[in-house]
């Protein structure tokens, strides 16, 4: 059984104003993700482009 609770996760990213400037701009890739899959069962993770698909399972399986 997979059991999570609240699973979240945040980016820092450099975004451009200009030629000579840019700014940090926080993205949330996952936001409270809570998700129980039970023993035995095959399990789907659907969602659009940018929807934290990666992210969630990079962060399942420890990669980060």
């Amino acid at each position: 059984m997979i059991e999570i609770k609240n699973l979240s996760k945040t980016y820092k990213v450099k975004e451009k104003i200009s030629f000579m400037k840019s700014r940090v701009k926080e993205v949330e890739a996952v936001k409270n993700l809570s998700i129980n899959i039970p023993r035995n069962k095959i399990t789907g993770l659907l969602g659009i482009n940018g929807a934290g698909k990666t992210s969630t399972i990079k962060m399942l399986s420890t990669l980060i």
